[in-house]
Protein backbone atom coordinates (compact mmCIF):
# COMPACT_ATOMS: atom_id res chain seq x y z
CA UNK A 1 0.00 0.00 0.00
CA UNK A 2 2.89 2.38 0.78
CA UNK A 3 4.49 1.72 -2.59
CA UNK A 4 1.21 2.22 -4.44
CA UNK A 5 0.69 5.55 -2.67
CA UNK A 6 4.14 6.89 -3.55
CA UNK A 7 3.91 9.33 -6.49
CA UNK A 8 7.64 9.16 -7.35
CA UNK A 9 10.94 7.52 -6.40
CA UNK A 10 11.86 10.01 -3.64
CA UNK A 11 8.47 9.40 -1.99
CA UNK A 12 8.91 5.63 -2.33
CA UNK A 13 12.37 5.86 -0.76
CA UNK A 14 11.01 7.94 2.13
CA UNK A 15 8.17 5.48 2.73
CA UNK A 16 10.53 2.50 2.68
CA UNK A 17 13.05 4.19 4.96
CA UNK A 18 10.31 4.88 7.50
CA UNK A 19 9.31 1.20 7.70
CA UNK A 20 10.11 -0.50 10.98
CA UNK A 21 10.89 -4.15 10.26
CA UNK A 22 13.02 -6.99 11.63
CA UNK A 23 16.04 -6.05 9.50
CA UNK A 24 16.15 -2.41 10.57
CA UNK A 25 18.05 -2.88 13.87
CA UNK A 26 21.04 -4.46 12.08
CA UNK A 27 21.36 -1.77 9.41
CA UNK A 28 23.41 1.41 9.74
CA UNK A 29 22.00 3.18 6.68
CA UNK A 30 19.10 2.84 4.30
CA UNK A 31 20.27 1.75 0.83
CA UNK A 32 17.74 2.62 -1.87
CA UNK A 33 19.28 3.14 -5.32
CA UNK A 34 22.04 4.74 -7.36
CA UNK A 35 22.28 5.99 -10.90
CA UNK A 36 19.82 7.69 -13.21
CA UNK A 37 16.10 7.09 -12.61
CA UNK A 38 14.40 6.22 -15.88
CA UNK A 39 17.59 4.79 -17.38
CA UNK A 40 16.98 2.15 -20.06
CA UNK A 41 19.08 -0.35 -18.07
CA UNK A 42 18.33 -1.30 -14.47
CA UNK A 43 20.43 -3.67 -12.38
CA UNK A 44 18.75 -5.24 -9.34
CA UNK A 45 20.74 -6.97 -6.62
CA UNK A 46 19.57 -8.89 -3.60
CA UNK A 47 20.56 -6.86 -0.53
CA UNK A 48 23.24 -4.45 0.67
CA UNK A 49 26.46 -5.82 2.08
CA UNK A 50 28.78 -4.26 4.64
CA UNK A 51 30.23 -1.60 2.32
CA UNK A 52 26.80 -0.66 1.00
CA UNK A 53 25.47 -0.33 4.53
CA UNK A 54 28.35 2.01 5.39
CA UNK A 55 28.00 4.20 2.26
CA UNK A 56 24.23 4.04 1.81
CA UNK A 57 24.55 3.16 -1.89
CA UNK A 58 24.07 -0.21 -3.65
CA UNK A 59 26.96 -2.10 -5.22
CA UNK A 60 29.95 -0.19 -3.83
CA UNK A 61 32.03 -3.06 -2.49
CA UNK A 62 34.09 -5.52 -4.50
CA UNK A 63 31.00 -6.66 -6.41
CA UNK A 64 30.18 -3.03 -7.17
CA UNK A 65 33.64 -2.37 -8.56
CA UNK A 66 33.29 -5.44 -10.76
CA UNK A 67 29.83 -4.30 -11.85
CA UNK A 68 31.21 -0.85 -12.75
CA UNK A 69 33.92 -2.48 -14.90
CA UNK A 70 31.33 -4.71 -16.59
CA UNK A 71 29.08 -1.72 -17.27
CA UNK A 72 32.01 0.25 -18.69
CA UNK A 73 32.74 -2.64 -21.05
CA UNK A 74 29.29 -2.18 -22.61
CA UNK A 75 29.48 1.62 -22.60
CA UNK A 76 27.40 2.20 -19.47
CA UNK A 77 28.11 4.21 -16.32
CA UNK A 78 26.00 4.62 -13.20
CA UNK A 79 27.07 8.26 -12.86
CA UNK A 80 26.22 9.28 -16.43
CA UNK A 81 22.96 11.18 -16.96
CA UNK A 82 23.11 10.59 -20.73
CA UNK A 83 20.33 8.06 -21.50
CA UNK A 84 22.62 6.30 -23.96
CA UNK A 85 24.98 5.41 -21.07
CA UNK A 86 22.72 5.64 -18.01
CA UNK A 87 22.13 2.85 -15.50
CA UNK A 88 19.85 2.64 -12.45
CA UNK A 89 20.91 0.27 -9.68
CA UNK A 90 18.80 -0.96 -6.77
CA UNK A 91 18.38 -3.90 -4.41
CA UNK A 92 15.33 -6.04 -3.76
CA UNK A 93 15.94 -5.52 -0.05
CA UNK A 94 17.07 -2.00 0.86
Amino acid sequence: ALAAAAPDLPALAAAMEALDDDLRPGARRFVFADGTPGAPLMVVGEAPGREEDIEGRPFVGAAGRLLDRMLAAIGRDRTDADPARAVYIANVLP
